[in-house]
């Protein structure tokens, strides 16, 4: 069998070797086929090669976009305040006080200062008053050092993540989505959203964006549309059925296009009851939603949902009343105003479901192009996406970045009886099910733990592994079963420590153990 000749390289604009799948990216790139930045070479600085020799050198296009830095940099200051201020929201406003010294253009986390010019002094004294009491507090901002691109990382994440912002772009977890251009899937009463995946990385020879398309699935039905229909379904254990299903879920809010996660369900409340508001005022949440966003609430006797936000996220704000209790930290959400999201198991068993789902988001690398480079587009296009580079010093390239790859032969896949070759898509798992592994490990002794909402999923995968491994040449027997109470972590390890005896843990030396 061939080996591919090649040194393992940091930089994605290097040569590297690609399978077959990767062909259809390249014709899709040659269109308007672009080199690779001079700075990309094909060889270490010891002059050991890095190209590869095997198999077919082809064009391709890869989720990379290049970012160039124009100053080289930007300039990292320490701020300290005399006499010390904690608050990290106060130290902020303090530095705002000062943008006729410091610039509008900046980054500060509470102590160190990132900007893109360098302050006359290396030492800069301000002055500032505490609100809070009058107290004048000294500030001095001195200069640590010139962070290169390659140690600016974070702060070009950060920049990145305004740009989001910038485009519109609503945030949902962790990555970014387009709430305006939603894909509609009514038939399931679902919607797609779609979004990108990115992060900023430094690479042998540059920065680059690394960046794919995302979407986030939402479902067009409210949390209390799924109340109603368990109600139906579950009308004496109504609370305890919902409760099990909704709370960890994460919920939607359309007025302001927020997450939230469920934790907790509060069936004493509903809209009809009243919170404080900021200025001491009691408003009933019904007539909150109504004042606030127009929002008229019908079911006034439905429970509410309550969201507990971590320390970080109530230091930013959160848009939705808080409950007047002595848990002022919680947020109570409405039923009729929460859209579920995410699939149900359902769904997901669903197959025409799953077939109109797949039909948006599994894109041909041909489509995964024109989507990145519309993406590209779009961001050079926003004039405050690119006021906000400029201001930094950052340019972002027109195009995504092509490299020389190559198609290596398929793959030799060695089984007991024979040998297979690997197709186009590297899939032999067909094969894999007939024949017999060359080693396969009796799974003799074991011991499957699970709670009672996941009982039948654990019995299916056992039946399921019981089905797939003697064709296998593996022998499945029966596990034993530990149905649990909760789902805690303390939970599974007291009742397999229980329950485990040195026959069923120790068999042949080895542990044989499976938790579900």
């Amino acid at each position: 069998m061939e080996r591919m000749k090649i040194q393992r390289g940091s930089r994605p604009s290097s040569q590297a070797s690609s399978s077959s799948r990767s062909t259809e990216a390249s014709k899709s790139a040659e269109s308007s086929p672009r080199d690779s930045p001079p700075s990309s070479t094909a060889s270490s600085s010891s002059g050991e090669s890095k190209r590869g020799e095997t198999g077919r050198s082809l064009r391709l296009a890869v989720n990379y976009i290049p970012i160039r830095s124009e100053t080289g940099g930007v300039y990292q200051y320490v701020v300290t305040f005399a006499p010390e201020v904690e608050s990290r929201g106060m130290r902020a406003a303090m530095i705002n006080e000062h943008k006729d010294v410091i610039g509008t253009t900046k980054a500060f986390d509470g102590s160190a200062l990132y900007l893109p010019k360098r302050l006359p002094q290396t030492t800069t004294q301000l002055q500032s008053k505490r609100l809070t009491d009058g107290t004048p507090i000294t500030i001095s901002v001195t200069l640590v050092k010139i962070a290169q691109p390659d140690q600016c990382i974070q702060l070009y994440n950060i920049i990145f993540r305004r740009v989001m912002r910038q485009l519109r772009m609503q945030q949902v977890g962790r990555n970014y989505f387009d709430a305006t251009k939603p894909v509609r899937i009514p038939q399931h009463k679902l919607e797609l959203w779609p979004g990108y995946v990115t992060a900023v990385r430094h690479y042998e020879g540059g920065l680059l964006l690394l960046t794919d398309v995302s979407h986030r699935t939402l479902r067009t039905d409210t949390v209390l549309d799924v109340m109603y229909e368990m109600y139906q379904k579950y009308p004496r254990t109504f609370q305890e059925e919902a409760s099990r299903r909704l709370i960890g879920s994460v919920v939607l809010t359309r007025y302001n296009n927020r997450t939230y996660r469920i934790d907790d369900i509060a069936w004493d409340m509903n809209p009809q009851c009243t919170f404080k508001c900021h200025d001491g005022s009691e408003i009933r949440f019904m007539d909150y939603y109504q004042k606030q966003y127009n929002l008229t609430i019908r079911d006034t006797e439905q429970p509410l949902l309550v969201n507990k936000p971590k320390k970080r996220l109530r230091t930013r704000g959160q848009q939705a009343p808080q409950a007047a209790s002595e848990e002022a930290e919680k947020i109570c959400l409405i039923p009729e105003l929460s859209c579920m999201t995410g699939l149900t198991d359902d769904t997901r068993s669903d197959f025409r479901a799953m077939k109109d789902i797949a039909a948006h988001t599994r894109l041909t690398p041909g489509d995964r192009v024109t989507a990145l480079r519309k993406f590209v587009e779009r961001i050079r296009s926003c004039k405050e996406a690119q006021a906000e580079f400029d201001s930094w010093g950052l340019m972002i390239d027109p195009d995504i970045l092509n490299v020389t790859g190559r198609q290596l032969k398929g793959e030799l896949i060695l089984l007991k009886s024979k040998s297979v070759v690997a197709g186009a898509e590297a899939d032999w798992s067909r094969e894999l099910m007939k024949e017999h592994m060359i080693t396969a490990v009796p799974l003799q002794s074991w011991v499957i733990a699970f709670t009672k909402k996941d009982q039948r999923n654990a019995l299916e995968f056992v039946k399921m592994l019981q089905k797939v491994g003697p064709p296998m040449g593996m022998e499945v027997k029966e596990p034993m079963v530990l149905e649990l109470k909760d789902d805690r972590t303390e939970t599974f390890i007291r009742s397999i420590r229980d329950n485990l005896t040195p026959a069923v843990s120790r068999k042949k030396g080895r542990d044989e153990v499976v938790i579900d």
